[in-house]
This record gives C-alpha cells, structure tokens and sequence, in this order.
C-alpha cells in the first residue's frame, strides 16, 4: 500500500497519550500514504460531571485549531458533534456535521478516492459520501460493551458496517467467531509489540525512573487503564492485603470512582506515564498482571500489555482472557483471587534472568511491522 490517500476514524484521541493498535497502524500507513487521523467522535452520552465537561471544552478548543500536521504525511483532526446521542434530529444533524468538516479537510488536503480505515461502528451512515476507493474496518474491542454506549443501537450500525465494508479485521479470536456470522471477509489480526522498544527493560543501561525506584521490592506492576470496565480491583486489593510488603503499582489514567485502593499504603498509583518511558517502569516490575474483570468487554479483549510486558521479560499473571489462553505456556493464567495469589508469589520466588531472556526473544516475531506487512498483504490481495 503506497501512495495512497486514507481517512482514518480513530477511536482513541491521537494526544491521548495511548499508543494503542490504532496508532501503530496509523503511524505505518503514514510512511508511504498520506492519512487524515480523525480523532474520536465518540460512542457513549457524556455525563455530568466534571472530566466530561473538561474533556468537551478540550475538543472545542482542538476542532477550532482545525487540521494539525504530525508528520510528513499524517495529519490530525477533532471533529466536534452534539453530545446527544440517540435523539434523532440530533443523529442527522451530527452526521451531517462531520460529513462537512470531513469534506472540507479531504478537499483542502487533496485526499482523492482514499481508503476509509474506520474504528467506529458509528461511522457507518457517512460512508459512500467521500468517494472512497474501498472500507475497512479495523474491529479491536466490542464496543457496543462499553458502559454509557446504547447497545443495541451500536449492535445495529456494526451489522450495517460488516455487510458494508471491502475488509474487516479483529484482534481476537473471539470477535472473529462472532463476525464472521456477517461476513465472509472477517480476518484475525492479533496485536503486535514493538520489541525495540520494550526489550530496553533488559539492557543494563536502561534507569527506573526516580518515582519508583524507592518503592519496596517485589514490585507487582501494572499499566492501562485503571478503570472497572477492565480491572478487578478485589483481585487488587487482596494482593496488597495478603502481602503489605509487597509494593502494587498501577500505571495509567484513573477513573475517579476506586475508593477501595486507597486503603492500602503498599498500592501506588501513578497516572499516565509517556509510553517510551515504559519500558523503564517495566524494569522495575518484579511481576506484571492483567487482573481483568470477567464481562464481555473482557472476554473479546485481545490486551495489547501482555506482549509488551513479555517483550520487556517481565513474568506475566492473568485472569482468563480467552485470547490470552493462547499463552499458557509462557504466562500464569489464574481464576479467582486465591489462584491468582498464588500464581504471583510462585514468581516472585523464582523468576529468573534466563527466563525473562527467553521471554523477550519470542516476542521478536510478533512486532507491529510484520502485524502490518500481513495488513497490507491482505488489502492488496
């Protein structure tokens, strides 16, 4: 795929901070295509509080500077629509919106019969209105999952986006089971890792940042978000409780609703870290975990960590995740907080420099430039 024009519906807000499949994906197509990066537009009523109201006026503020330039040939843009979803005057008066704002970008940029690259079931009814060559829809989460989303509205756009869509690519075997039900052009294309990036945990140079480095040792090491649609906190709580000498770090935003972990003096949480910095906070992880709560999120959820965690050698303990059952010889998958306990003391006690070798090597043959090349593959085809 080269020279080519793409318009790119993101999910993920590019300044998030997150470098999710979404922006490595983005960031390749953009070294031989030019790509307009549309920043999320949305799928879920916002809610009175003060981090919606916050996160309104940031993208008034975004969409007013109109369309930033990344890099060569990437290029960023914040749409803004009614936050009203589900009134149905509201719906054609935001599609409208955003067909415009579009339009008038792919004009000005020059984005002739590009490829759509959509995350977004909600993108299905502008579709056909910027003279696309051909859709692909890139499936990395059950959206219609997420809390505040109306379900079977979300259920319905997507349907409407497999039978529309030239390509269809899932980052699960689970989401792959349910859309090829719709669809006979579904492909399974897990994540990738960067490994350069993620094996500087091994090297002897590599420093742990200054905010970690006096905490006590073992250190059981977590990154993402720290949110309940993803981690179960009791699983938490009772590693800090069990083991007080242990030292629980939990790296990422934090939803405002998690009370419970300020109880134990041993869980620190530290917010959002720049992603290159991770490698220097997985060096510090004695363990890393991906205690995730059972739901449907979860379950079609491919996490993106564990390859980063085993590309920095870290020994890996999760819940079980049925894509990540795929690993059991190389990770602890523990149900329940007594197993997953136990799971992490075995590490702990014998873990060694060996194994964390061998870890990272493997990884060497899941980076996101061969994801990518399989990407490409396919839509060449």
């Amino acid at each position: 795929m080269k020279d080519q024009h793409i318009i790119y519906f993101s999910s993920d807000e590019w300044n998030s901070g997150l470098k999710t499949s979404q922006y490595h994906i983005a960031v390749r197509l953009a070294r031989e295509n030019k790509v307009l990066y549309v920043n999320s537009i949305g799928l879920r009523k916002p809610t009175v509080s003060k981090a919606d109201f916050l996160r309104i006026v940031d993208k008034l503020k975004r969409c007013f500077r109109g369309v930033q330039r990344i890099d060569r040939n990437l290029y960023v843009f914040t749409p803004i629509v009614l936050p009203f979803h589900g009134i149905p005057w509201v719906n054609a008066f935001n599609r409208f919106l955003l067909m415009m704002f579009i339009r008038y970008f792919q004009i000005r940029l020059g984005l002739d019969k590009p490829y759509i690259v959509t995350f977004l079931p909600n993108t299905v009814d502008i579709l056909g209105r910027f003279g696309e060559r051909k859709v692909i829809y890139y499936c990395a989460d059950q959206v219609s999952s997420f809390k505040g989303v109306d379900t079977a509205k979300i259920e319905e756009m997507e349907k409407r986006l497999l039978l529309q869509a030239d390509y269809i690519f899932v980052t699960s075997r689970q989401l792959y089971e349910q859309k090829k039900n719709f669809s006979s052009r579904v492909v399974y294309l897990p994540h990738g890792v960067d490994t350069e990036l993620f094996n500087k945990a091994l090297k002897p140079e590599t420093e742990v940042p200054s905010d970690v480095s006096q905490l006590r040792e073992p250190i059981i090491g977590f990154f993402g978000h720290v949110s309940r649609d993803w981690v179960d906190f009791e699983i938490v709580t009772f590693l800090a409780q069990k083991h007080p000498e242990w030292s629980i770090l939990l790296i990422g935003k934090v939803a405002a609703d998690i009370p419970e972990l300020s109880v134990y003096k041993n869980i620190t949480l530290l917010g959002s870290r720049e992603y290159t910095s991770l490698p220097n906070y997985s060096k510090a992880f004695s363990v890393a975990v991906i205690p995730f709560v059972d739901s449907m999120l979860t379950r079609n959820s491919n996490p993106l960590k564990l390859k980063e965690y085993l590309a920095a050698g870290r020994p890996v303990v999760s819940t079980p995740i049925p894509e990540l059952l795929n690993f059991s010889d190389i990770i602890k998958i523990a149900s329940g907080k007594e197993a997953f306990l136990a799971a992490v003391e075995e590490y702990v006690e014998s873990d060694s420099e060996e194994n964390r070798l061998k870890r990272s090597k493997l990884m060497e043959r899941e980076t996101w430039d061969q994801r990518f090349a399989f990407f490409v593959e396919i839509i060449k085809r």
